[in-house]
């Protein structure tokens, strides 16, 4: 009994000694820092190194959390190039397209303001057409006038180079008054004479001559004549039948627009 007692003992003292054995394991401490492990690891990663680490280790090292972070900044950055390519592309599709909005809008003012210059000067076409018929129009009785003046002045000077011009009308006014009495003729008194010395003469042409009574008149002009009978007086000077032909004339034409 004893025996077993002492061989009992020393087994229990030796498990006690096995267990503090146990409890004073100290693992081996390696001499490189927790960052630099981890960097090797990571720099043996990048090189396409087949050791695969525990979770454990991983969580417990730090290298989990750093292996999220380049993970996310990889991540974070192929995000950033796709957005700035996504914003290049945006802007260089933005950019042609406003090329086009410009240039198509650049076109069509152009276009517009071709069109509204081609209207204008229509415009000012039919204007210059219409201005100019009414400016013929206007100025037909003053071209009219001006020529008839011309054409009295001519009269005028035909008249006193040719002073035998007053015979015929002296005779058209003698017929025209139909008179078998005397007629008196108002003659111009630079004409007198002239006709006077007609009256002398023999000759078929001078023989209305011969019964009417000659009479200077400051009223009369040369190449004109006022005859008197006993049934009025008929008015043959030049300045009136000119008058009365212009009378007549004015009436056709157009009337002038008063501005």
């Amino acid at each position: 009994m004893q025996w077993s007692s002492i061989s009992d003992h020393n087994n229990r003292s030796d498990e006690v000694k096995s267990e503090e054995i146990v409890k004073e394991f100290k693992p081996r401490i390696f001499s490189l820092n927790k960052s630099e492990a981890n960097a090797m690891h990571l720099a043996e990663k990048k090189l396409g190194s087949d050791f695969v680490m525990s979770d454990v280790v991983k969580k417990v090292s730090g290298i989990e959390a750093i292996e999220k972070k380049n993970e996310q900044d990889v991540v974070d950055r192929r995000v950033d190039e796709k957005m700035t390519d996504l914003k290049n592309h945006a802007y260089v599709e933005a950019y042609q397209i406003g090329l086009q909005d410009g240039f198509k809008s650049a076109v069509d003012q152009r276009l517009k303001d071709i069109n509204q210059a081609i209207d204008d000067f229509q415009v000012l076409v039919n204007s210059i057409h219409t201005i100019k018929t009414d400016l013929i129009y206007q100025n037909e009785a003053h071209i009219v006038s001006t020529i008839f003046r011309i054409a009295e002045k001519i009269a005028y000077g035909h008249i006193a180079e040719n002073p035998d011009s007053i015979l015929p009308v002296i005779r058209q006014s003698i017929e025209l008054a139909q008179a078998d009495d005397e007629v008196t003729v108002l003659v111009s008194p630079e004409q007198i004479d002239f006709i006077e010395n007609l009256k002398k003469l023999s000759g078929r042409d001078f023989d209305f001559l011969k019964n009417i009574r000659l009479e200077p008149s400051d009223k009369v002009m040369s190449g004109g004549c006022i005859v008197e009978t006993n049934y009025g007086v008929i008015d043959a000077q030049v300045q009136t039948r000119v008058e009365k032909i212009w009378t007549e004339l004015s009436q056709a034409l157009p009337k002038i627009k008063k501005i």
